[in-house]
Parts: structure tokens; C-alpha cells; sequence
């Protein structure tokens, strides 16, 4: 058998860079100010829909909300984070120590 030996070429062409979407489905914490805090309640991301791709803390007059979100929905006051169990309550949404001294120097004023 004869065998041709074939030079081929390759040519390299310039095309727009692709856009690769990733959707990675996280377990977050899930709660509403409703349920008793500390938040243990968990949720599977990708139960709630195909977007569903960041784990989302966000805390409005002291109520925190814990869930899923939509990537694109994540603007402040929503804080939002990649990763397994990632929202759990950050010390930033704690009131303040002196928040919490000046409220209780209040009350005690008030009842004494």
C-alpha cells in the first residue's frame, strides 16, 4: 500500500470572542424575616429555575432576607455571592454595637 503524505495547512482566522454563559447552581441559605432567626433553612438553587446562579443576603430597615437570585438582578442593597451556603448573615448587617447600646440606654431611660 502506498501511503500520500498530505501537508495540510492550517489557517487561523480572527473571529468576535464568544460569550460563555456558566450556570452553576449553588445551595444558599433561605429565609424571610418571618422565619426564626438564625437562618438554617437551605434551598437547592437550580429547583427554582435555570438563572437562578448567585446565593443573595440583603437587609432593609433590619429585616434580612436570605435566598437565590438571578445574577443580573443583584444590585444594592442586594448583596450577592458565588459559592455553596455563601449568604449567611455577614456582620455587616448586624446593627452596630452602638446602635444597639445607645436602644438599650433609651429603654432603660424611659423606664426609669
Amino acid at each position: 500500500m502506498f501511503m500520500k503524505n498530505y501537508n495540510i495547512h492550517q489557517r487561523t482566522t480572527k473571529h468576535a470572542p464568544l460569550t460563555v454563559t456558566e450556570t452553576a447552581w449553588y445551595t444558599c441559605y433561605s429565609c424571610t424575616p418571618l422565619d426564626k432567626q438564625p437562618c438554617t433553612k437551605t434551598v437547592d438553587c437550580n429547583t427554582l429555575g435555570d438563572f437562578f446562579n448567585r446565593c443573595y443576603i440583603t437587609s432593609v430597615f433590619g429585616a434580612v432576607t436570605q435566598g437565590c437570585m438571578r445574577s443580573e438582578l443583584c444590585i444594592k442593597p442586594i448583596n450577592c455571592c458565588e459559592g455553596h451556603l455563601c449568604n449567611s448573615a455577614p456582620l455587616a448587617l448586624a446593627p452596630p454595637p452602638v446602635l444597639l447600646m445607645s436602644l438599650c440606654v433609651a429603654a432603660l431611660t424611659l423606664f426609669l
